[in-house]
C-alpha cells in the first residue's frame, strides 16, 4: 500500500515505524528532518502509567502500562542509542506542603487501590514516595533516531506543508496527491478540521548539571513551584510543567524560567550552578476531556489529542491503528 502519514511529531514518526516494513510511506511535515521543534521535542517523556492515571482515568491504563513494553522494543530497533531509565518516580513535598503529596497519592490510590509504591526518607525536610516501576527517556534523541531509521527503510520524508487532507488525498503545493490511505498525525496543526481541538503552551528549559547525579524522574509538588525534573543523560535535565491556556509560541516567558528554577533549586540547591543549555516551548494538543481520539473513515484515520501523554500513550494507540493496515 502507499500511505501517506501527515505530521512528524511523535506519533506520525511511531506510525511510520510501525508501516514502513510493510508498506510504501511518504511523510509529510513542514519543517526539516532533525530540526523540527515540536512539542514533541519539548515533552518531558516521562513514562509514567501510575502516576499519571488520577489524570487519565483507569480506563487508559491498560495503553499506559504498555509503553513499559514498547518502548525498550522501540529503542532497540534504532541505529543511534536513546538515553532511557526504567528506574521510577519520585513525588517529593516540602513537609510543610505534605497535604500535597497525601492528596496526589490518594488520588492514585482512588483509581488504582492495589498500586504499589514505597515511601521515602524524608531528607533536608522533605517527604515523598517513589513509584519504581516507571521510566522517562530522551524525547529529542527518540525523535532523530526514529528519523534515522525511517530513512534506512526508504521512507520518502516530504518536506512540505500539506494545505488539504481528505480520504484517499492529499494536497500539497495546490496539486492532488492521491494515496491507498491518509493518516492524519498533526496535532494542533489540524485545528481547523477537528472540532474543540486546542493548544495548550507548555515551557522547558534543558540544564547541564555535571554536580548532580539524579537517575529518577522527580515530580516536585509545591502551591506555587511544581515543576517536573527528568534526567536526560550526560548530566543534562529537562525542568518543565507550565501549563497555559494560550497558544502563542513565542520564546519562554522570563515568570516561568523563574518559578521552574525556583522549583528546581528547592528540590536540590545545587541546580543553582546548572548551565541552562536551552529552552522550548510547544503546543500540546487537546480536547475537552483531554485524552487522545482515533476517527476511522475509509481513506482517512486521525490521530489527535495526545496532551501530556504522547510518548505515554502513543505507543499502544499507534500500534493499534497499524494493526489494522498490516
Amino acid at each position: 500500500m502507499k500511505i501517506a502519514i501527515v505530521g512528524a511529531g511523535i506519533v506520525g514518526r511511531l506510525m511510520a515505524w510501525h508501516l514502513c516494513q510493510y508498506h510504501q510511506i511518504h511523510l509529510f511535515d513542514s519543517a526539516k528532518t532533525q530540526e523540527r521543534e515540536t512539542c514533541s521535542m519539548a515533552a518531558g517523556a516521562m513514562i509514567s502509567p501510575y502516576t499519571e492515571i488520577s489524570v487519565l482515568g483507569k480506563e487508559w491504563l491498560d495503553k499506559a502500562l504498555a509503553a513499559l513494553d514498547w518502548w525498550p522494543r522501540i529503542l532497540s530497533s534504532l541505529p543511534a542509542s536513546v538515553y532511557y531509565q526504567c528506574s521510577g518516580t519520585k513525588v517529593l513535598a516540602n513537609k510543610e506542603h505534605q497535604s500535597l503529596l497525601e492528596h496526589f497519592v490518594m488520588n492514585i490510590r482512588h483509581q488504582l487501590p492495589h498500586v504499589r509504591f514505597e515511601p521515602i526518607e524524608p531528607i533536608d525536610q522533605q517527604v515523598g514516595c517513589i513509584f519504581s516501576s516507571e521510566a522517562h527517556l530522551n524525547p529529542r534523541q527518540v525523535m532523530k533516531g526514529i528519523a534515522l531509521y525511517l530513512h534506512q527503510y526508504g521512507v520518502h520524508w516530504h518536506e512540505a506543508r500539506v494545505e488539504a487532507i481528505n480520504p484517499y488525498v492529499i494536497t500539497v503545493h495546490n496539486q492532488e496527491k492521491s494515496f491507498d490511505c491518509v493518516i492524519d498525525c498533526r496535532g494542533i496543526g489540524a485545528k481547523q478540521q477537528v472540532e474543540a481541538l486546542r493548544g495548550v503552551r507548555g515551557e522547558m528549559i534543558l540544564c547541564e548539571a555535571p554536580q548532580i547525579h539524579l537517575t529518577h524522574s522527580i515530580r516536585y509538588l509545591h502551591p506555587i513551584y511544581s515543576c517536573y525534573i527528568v534526567p536526560q543523560g550526560n548530566h543534562q535535565y529537562m525542568i518543565g510543567a507550565t501549563q497555559m491556556e494560550s497558544e502563542s509560541l513565542q520564546s519562554i516567558y522570563a515568570k516561568s524560567v523563574m518559578q521552574l528554577l525556583t522549583g528546581a533549586t528547592l528540590v536540590d540547591p545545587r541546580f543553582k550552578d546548572a548551565h541552562i543549555i536551552g529552552t522550548n516551548v510547544g503546543l500540546r494538543p487537546a480536547t475537552p476531556l483531554q485524552v487522545p481520539f482515533v476517527l476511522d473513515r475509509p481513506g482517512l484515520k486521525s490521530l489527535n489529542g495526545f496532551f501530556r501523554h504522547g510518548f505515554l500513550l502513543a505507543p499502544a494507540v499507534v500500534a493499534e491503528v497499524a494493526k489494522q493496515l498490516h
